[in-house]
């Protein structure tokens, strides 16, 4: 389904800061699976940062995926760090764990790897395979309700990670995917669970119209995914900061209504899986 996004008033309302968010993340490392078509699978082991309601469970989870900037450790902003966590509260606040993959830290890369190939969004998805199976381990998640959730270049690994022909016979597999603006260029409309898409008509980065496209295509699919395009935003929409024009010459822009009305229908999206 291709919907036009009509932006809610208002602003949303923030998580915790970095200061007190980052002490509830709980820094995890996760074994990696058996070597892929008997080649090695790097890095060894992966890091991400859990943060979790209280209580025994069990709960719902979700796995975070940064963009082609990574994390953003190394910078003096963190912008990409401090999203997550937002996100990661916004979750534990609904009742779900969450955990932050890191994609880049573990394979020793500190900057951009936006256009130059060197992390795929298959390699990631692979990452995020090895995530769900240290979920799977723990006694307070629901292993029937794992969600993927990426920004950007982690939003094409949503897409790319629910893939019917590749992953659909994993033993674990998503329960449904939420991408932020990703590349859909490349994607497959037969997807194994259902999945939303929430990207700008403006975004110069990774064009809507492919991602209208692939909606379209996917419409006789048993999933068919939902894209919603918002007429006045342009890429990382839901990162609060002034309009910049990145060294790609890409244009990023907060879009506040856009913010809120993405977050209603992820919101909105997560209760129905939890629907009888």
């Amino acid at each position: 389904m291709i919907r036009r996004g009509r932006a809610s008033l208002g602003l949303a309302a923030l998580a915790l800061a970095l200061s007190a968010c980052g002490g509830a993340a709980r820094s995890i490392e996760i074994a990696r699976g058996p070597a892929v078509d008997g080649r090695a699978v790097m890095p060894p082991t992966l890091t991400g940062y859990m943060v979790r309601p209280e209580g025994n469970g069990p709960f719902g989870a979700v796995i975070l995926l940064h963009g082609c900037s990574g994390l953003r450790f190394e910078t003096t902003h963190q912008a990409t760090w401090k999203r997550q966590l937002e996100w990661a509260e916004w979750y534990r606040s609904r009742g779900y764990v969450a955990l932050i993959l890191d994609s880049f830290g573990p394979r020793k890369l500190t900057n951009e790897v936006c256009g130059d190939g060197r992390v795929s969004p298959m390699a990631r998805a692979l990452d995020a395979y090895d995530a769900f199976r240290y979920l799977a381990t723990q006694p307070f998640v629901r292993r029937d309700r794992v969600v993927i959730q990426g920004l950007s270049h982690g939003g094409s690994t949503v897409l790319r990670a629910l893939d019917d022909l590749l992953f659909g016979a994993v033993p674990h597999r998503f329960t449904a995917g939420i991408a932020y603006y990703p590349s859909c260029s490349t994607m497959r409309p037969t997807l194994y669970a259902p999945a939303i898409v929430l990207i700008g008509e403006l975004d110069d980065w990774t064009p809507a119209p492919s991602c209208v496209d692939l909606g379209a295509r996917s419409r006789s699919e048993r999933y068919p995914i939902d894209v919603t395009v918002y007429p006045d935003a342009h890429h990382a929409f839901d990162f609060r900061g002034p309009k910049i024009l990145n060294q790609w010459d890409k244009t990023l822009e907060h879009n506040a209504p856009a913010t809120v009305d993405a977050e209603r229908r992820v919101d909105a999206f997560i209760r129905r899986l939890s629907a009888p």
